[in-house]
């Protein structure tokens, strides 16, 4: 079986709702449907997700992840934030969000008119396997830290990383 990403299509909501869900440190799925409703209107950002397939291309699982990035404002638009990154919680360790990221940064890179030259990703200091995936399975660089950003003893960790064509 292998993995396929692809962007986003409405039936996708659902399935992106129960990976969310299945992950306790994301935010309450209820609030997708306000963050993804941009992407069908104007597409000024990048939504994927990954179907496991079989080796004739039909999915097994569909909608087992997500990714979701869009430009910094008040940048050169080649500067892009990935707000959200998750895998089904039944699906973790099977190299399924590296996948994902590096198909982004290849999107980010080669899919766009104005190659982006920086990703930049936001994380809570309190979860230090995530912030362990970013620095030793994707080359990020952490790069900030805005103390007690989400709580009180809970730091926003600010991680950057320069994209360039493979």
């Amino acid at each position: 079986m292998n993995v396929k990403v692809r962007p986003v299509v409405p039936n996708d909501i659902s399935n992106i709702k129960q990976v969310i869900e299945s992950n306790e440190d994301l935010f309450p799925s209820e609030m997708l449907d306000g963050m993804i409703d941009p992407y069908f209107k104007e597409q000024n950002c990048i939504w994927l997700t990954a179907d496991l397939v079989n080796d004739d291309d039909t999915a097994t699982t569909a909608g087992m992840a997500v990714a979701y990035c869009a430009p910094e404002a008040m940048t050169d638009d080649r500067v892009w934030n990935m707000y959200l990154l998750a895998v089904h919680a039944s699906w973790h360790g099977h190299g399924i969000g590296t996948q994902l990221v590096q198909f982004l940064e290849n999107e980010l890179v080669i899919g766009k008119t104005k190659p982006a030259r920086i990703l930049l990703v936001e994380t809570s200091g309190n979860l230090p396997k995530t912030r362990q995936f970013y620095e030793t399975r994707c080359g990020f660089v952490q790069e900030g830290r805005i103390r007690d950003y989400y709580d009180v003893g809970d730091d926003k960790i600010i991680y950057w990383k320069k994209l360039q064509p493979s």
